[in-house]
């Protein structure tokens, strides 16, 4: 594997076909973005290379995800995505913006629509994987909140569980979710041949 104080994207396989470069630097740029809203641009920076190898496992894991979906043949509501692209006509201002706007893109309405489509298979898939995982008891909140009870202080030292209840289910809901779809898509790539180049 190389190195990744090289800032080029690394080459991927899942299976003999290409993780594209442009998928890596998605994962690396929603992860930046989501870094900025904890901390400092300098801190960032500090930690590019690791975020770079979270990317890079990111796409291999949306890669992977994608081919499950299609091999599970499951199939969008083609309502469902028209109804997104109406939705993105409006965001562009109607319908002659819009097709301007994939044209300077050199992207064409079958490429959106298509590309709208995977999104959404990917979704079912992971909605299918996080159906069968347990909503946290009353016992996991609480234990959960006492265990990290500095981390939900307020600014003016506050920790009271009835007033973060709903902050401690959403994280606990969220970290439950996440592990059920890692340990998918663990279980995915030790069937799968994937190389980074």
């Amino acid at each position: 594997m190389r190195p990744m104080k090289d800032k080029r994207p690394p080459r991927i396989t899942v299976d003999g076909e290409e993780v594209p470069a442009a998928a890596v630097e998605f994962e690396l740029n929603r992860l930046v973005r989501f870094y900025r809203g904890y901390l400092a641009q300098a801190e960032i920076d500090k930690e590019m290379d690791a975020l770079r190898e979270r990317a890079t496992q990111q796409a291999i894991g949306a890669k992977l995800l994608l081919n499950e979906a299609e091999m599970l043949a499951l199939a969008p509501d083609e309502r469902e995505i028209d109804t997104r692209i109406r939705r993105m006509e409006q965001d562009a201002g109607g319908g002659e913006k819009f097709r301007a706007a994939l044209a300077n893109q050199k992207l064409t309405l079958d490429m959106v629509r298509d590309g709208i489509r995977r999104g959404r298979r990917i979704d079912m898939l992971v909605e299918k994987i996080v159906a069968e995982v347990p909503e946290p008891t009353e016992t996991d909140l609480r234990e959960h909140f006492e265990a990290h009870r500095a981390e939900y202080e307020g600014k003016d030292g506050d920790a009271d569980y009835a007033a973060k209840a709903d902050a401690v289910r959403n994280f606990l809901r969220h970290a439950r979710r996440g592990n059920a779809i890692s340990e998918y898509v663990a279980d995915l790539r030790e069937k799968t041949e994937v190389l980074i180049e």
